[in-house]
């Protein structure tokens, strides 16, 4: 019977994740696999320097041989995020005819049109910032936006009309399965986000800054 393969420990999950800036090496794109340069089966051990973000096109081309480890080994030592400092855009999938936005224990929601036939809600903002606002435009097209900032008032997560973005100067971005998660240290969340497409969207825990106020969310 062939042996078990172990997970990959988190700390070593967050030392590729931090050394890749966050996103396939090759494209860039948030969404990624973790690929071992010298596969497992002949080093029988998770060392995170012999492992690497792959997306999921990239990484079924170096499963068939499409890439060379000397490519990848390439991309690995200047990942693309980090060479142009921040992610590749990623495209969420919002569409419908109304929105929800759940911020820890509140729901806000809206199926209301203007005379255009389009239609917005800011569910958070701040000093007249927006942190989290959802808008329907003219055709019925649903767009989602959102800004994280850091406790230096910089943005470092920005979804622009369902376009998702994060700066590489973070100190942790993990996007697993449909939850975003910005730590700012171990075991210290600034945001965990969760995409519910079509229509809503999930701020469970949060650290939310803007322009000196702070507000928590559980």
């Amino acid at each position: 019977m062939a042996e078990i393969r172990p997970p990959i420990p988190d700390p070593v999950k967050r030392e590729v994740r931090q050394r890749c800036g966050f996103g396939c090496v090759l494209c860039g794109v948030p969404l990624y696999e973790y690929h071992h340069l010298i596969p497992y089966s002949e080093c029988q051990e998770h060392v995170g320097s012999n492992i690497t973000l792959l997306c999921d096109a990239h990484h079924k081309e170096a499963t068939n041989l499409l890439l060379t480890s000397e490519q990848i080994s390439q991309a690995d030592s200047k990942p693309y995020n980090l060479e142009h400092g921040e992610s590749t855009p990623y495209g969420l999938r919002f569409e419908g005819q109304g929105f929800d936005c759940v911020i820890g224990g509140n729901r806000f929601s809206t199926r209301l049109r203007d005379p255009q036939h389009a239609t917005s809600m800011i569910a958070l903002s701040v000093d007249d910032n927006d942190l989290a606002w959802f808008r329907i435009d003219g055709s019925g097209r649903l767009f989602l936006n959102a800004t994280i900032f850091d406790d230096r008032n910089l943005p470092i997560l920005v979804i622009r009309d369902n376009e998702l973005t994060y700066h590489t100067a973070s100190w942790d971005v993990e996007f697993q399965a449909r939850t975003l998660i910005v730590r700012e240290a171990v075991r210290k969340i600034l945001c965990e986000i969760e995409f519910i497409p079509p229509r809503e969207v999930v701020i469970s825990r949060a650290r939310l800054l803007c322009n000196g106020v702070e507000i928590l969310v559980r």
